[in-house]
């Protein structure tokens, strides 16, 4: 039996570490990064996401069946933007009526657009140098940029310069496909945290229950996690709010090249920052 619900659905930012760590945390003194790496890892500062829909299960889901054996919660065929901020949160759809059937979730389900957003804003030890190739201990994002280490400087998501001319915007990484926990770092992985297990089940897809066949056709993002026992969400009949949460803090990466790499060749020797932005994918519903 299902019973009719009018709720609050909530994008929050959550403060749950997570794991399995893709590389070194990144080397920090009094809020000021002196780490010199390829790759590090700190906070995600704010994301941004475009919701096609997100659902609930009380069985594993897969691509084909997730619209038809999960409960919805949400769903736009029109993409719905949203952004959250480290320890905030965004209202997704507020008051809205939703027939659930009460019980226990083991899974969810989250339907995206293949772009992922990230806004921040970093200050170094030393100079760093972005698109502009300005020389500047601040670095940040830049509003609609796209993560592009492939085509020099020029392209480049990130800013450098004084503190007093940061303006940070979200900036954009298309994903065309998934990898595993242990594989080599790209613009974004799947990972394990301690409330779910491993997205386990990460998908391009072309169409809404179609996996791409290659980087060309993907149009959006398909996340299926799997709940651990005591983070199950229950829906019972005095549930009013349901928490859509994304883990911020430990995930994000910031990652810069030297002045002899191809994304680089800055004057002064200077390194490049060339990505401030999340490194994983995590995901978590809870029913209030």
């Amino acid at each position: 039996m299902k019973y009719l619900f009018v709720v609050t659905l909530l994008l929050v930012s959550q403060s749950w570490i997570v794991g399995p760590a893709k590389s070194a945390d990144c080397t920090v003194s009094s809020g000021v990064v002196t780490d010199t790496s390829g790759q590090c890892e700190n906070d995600a500062q704010a994301m941004g996401l475009n919701l096609h829909g997100v659902w609930l299960c009380q069985q594993a889901p897969t691509v084909s069946n997730y619209q038809t054996v999960c409960e919805q919660l949400f769903y736009s065929a029109v993409a719905k933007q949203v952004r959250v901020e480290l320890g905030g949160e965004a209202a997704v759809a507020p008051n809205v009526e939703l027939s659930l059937a009460l019980g226990t979730y083991t899974h969810s389900v989250l339907l995206i657009e293949n772009k992922l957003y990230s806004r921040g804003v970093l200050t170094f030890s030393a100079n760093r140098r972005g698109k502009s190739d300005t020389a500047g201990t601040t670095c940040w994002t830049l509003e609609g940029e796209s993560f592009d280490e492939a085509n020099g400087f020029a392209n480049l998501p990130i800013d450098c310069g004084l503190a007093a001319n940061a303006n940070p915007g979200y900036m954009v990484a298309e994903k065309d496909s998934w990898t595993a926990p242990s594989a080599g770092a790209t613009n974004y992985e799947r990972v394990a945290d301690d409330k779910t297990y491993a997205v386990n089940n990460a998908y391009a897809l072309s169409a809404e229950t179609t996996q791409s066949t290659s980087d060309n056709d993907t149009r959006y993002l398909l996340g299926i996690s799997a709940f651990k026992a005591g983070y199950r969400p229950v829906i019972s009949n005095t549930t009013s709010r349901i928490k859509m949460s994304f883990a911020l803090t430990g995930n994000g990466k910031i990652r810069q090249r030297s002045n002899s790499h191809a994304s680089c060749g800055a004057g002064g020797g200077d390194r490049c920052v060339t990505a401030i932005m999340q490194r994983g994918f995590e995901f978590l519903v809870e029913a209030e």
